[in-house]
């Protein structure tokens, strides 16, 4: 059994953003409301139905501190912070506020 702690994650089918599952077993954007497992484990098997809802539910290695539940590997830190490029909404919304 691992002594590393793990949180759940994956992309939303709606839209395809990074989402984290909480203790009620519904999808957050927010990393601070997931809910942290002892094990990978038990991580896995909270799951359940909840993973329809999103494309390819994992855990993710994560250290607990002051400010919540932080990644441990680099790749899940940046998928953690948000998309690296605007959105094409947000594109949309920046063209119209220049036309304006």
């Amino acid at each position: 059994m691992s002594s590393q702690q793990h949180v759940i994650t994956g992309n939303r089918l709606g839209d395809g953003r990074v989402v984290y599952l909480d203790a009620g077993g519904a999808w957050r954007t927010a990393l601070r409301r997931a809910q942290v497992f002892a094990s990978v484990e038990a991580a896995r098997a909270a799951v359940g139905s909840a993973a329809a809802a999103v494309v390819e539910a994992y855990a993710i290695e994560v250290e607990v501190g002051d400010g919540g539940p932080r990644p441990v590997a680099m790749r899940e830190r940046l998928r953690a912070l948000g998309p690296s490029c605007e959105t094409a909404s947000e594109l949309r919304s920046a063209a119209q506020r220049t036309a304006a």
